[in-house]
Order: C-alpha cells, then sequence, then structure tokens
C-alpha cells in the first residue's frame, strides 16, 4: 500500500479564509513553473491514474490575480482534452510557499492511483530516477531518497521483479 507523505495531506480551510472553491474553465489556469517538470514525468509515464472529472483541482491565485495550476493533473488532462470546466479549489498567494507546491506536484507523480504492473512500475522508476529532483526525492521516500527498495515499496510491489523488468528494458 503507498504511503502518502506528509506534504500532501492537507485540508483546504475554507472556514479560516486561506482560500475558496470555485467552478471555472480550464483556460483561466496557468502552469506554475515548479510543476512543470513534474508534469512533463507524469505525461512521459503515460498518466498514473485513472481520470476522475469531479475531482478538486489546487491553484495558487498570485498577488496579480493570476491563477497557477500545480496540482490535479489528471484531472486537468481531462478537463482540457474535453473543455470542461473544473472545480478548483483557489489558495490565497501567501498560503503556500513554491517549495510545497513542487512537493505537491511532484507527489502526484510518486504515488500512482493505480496498481503499476512490474512493466509499467520499471518505466515509472527509469523516469523518475533521472528526473526527479534530489530533495524531493528524499522528502518523499526518505533520507535514501529513491532507490529500489523504496520504489517498490512505494508501489506495494517486490524489490526483485522491480529490478528484472528493469533489466529487461
Amino acid at each position: 500500500m503507498p504511503t502518502t507523505p506528509a506534504f500532501a495531506v492537507f485540508a483546504r480551510p475554507d472556514r479560516h479564509g486561506n482560500g475558496r472553491s470555485r467552478l471555472m474553465p480550464v483556460s483561466r489556469l496557468a502552469l506554475h513553473s515548479d510543476a512543470f517538470n513534474a508534469l512533463r514525468a507524469y505525461r512521459d509515464i503515460g498518466g498514473l491514474g485513472p481520470l476522475n472529472p469531479t475531482g478538486f483541482i489546487d491553484a495558487l491565485q498570485d498577488r496579480d490575480g493570476r491563477l497557477l495550476w500545480f496540482s490535479g493533473f489528471a484531472l486537468m488532462t481531462e478537463a482540457v482534452a474535453t473543455g470542461r470546466s473544473a472545480d478548483v479549489f483557489i489558495w490565497r498567494a501567501a498560503a503556500l510557499p513554491d517549495s510545497l507546491i513542487a512537493k505537491l506536484a511532484w507527489s502526484e507523480v510518486c504515488r500512482p492511483e493505480r496498481r503499476l504492473k512490474p512493466a509499467g512500475a520499471a518505466d515509472w522508476y527509469k523516469i523518475l530516477s533521472t528526473r526527479l529532483p534530489p530533495d524531493i526525492a528524499k522528502a518523499y521516500f526518505g533520507p535514501r531518497g529513491l532507490n529500489y527498495s523504496t520504489a517498490a515499496r512505494q508501489l506495494g510491489i517486490g524489490r526483485t521483479g522491480l529490478i528484472k523488468h528493469l533489466r529487461k528494458s
């Protein structure tokens, strides 16, 4: 069973004034620069979870009023393809630092929502091992970062099976 990192667990503070939820067209959102590499990895792997067009997208509103998307890759992919509006939770600019935005974006890539077959797990590992920033790897996977053991534990598969499929490809 994949573990959930501490930095990806937070409540939407509706009652505390840190943000608001609203339905809006996807065209109003722009990708936050700290989420760009995570999205590239997500797309290279071929999408990691089921598309859920009823889910939330978390967005940060900067001081100029622009809406910066940093989470919800699967939902965004579906919404862009269909031209649908999305349910977006908008954080105030001071609510989350850029480093947390990067961690949240990478958590969507590091924690697949569906179980990967060993060949898919090998592809996931190859892409992450080349793209995942070391500081985020340590924050997400522990002090040793991403390695065969931490990857296998995260995906709920055997370490030897992962290594075997990495050698095949």
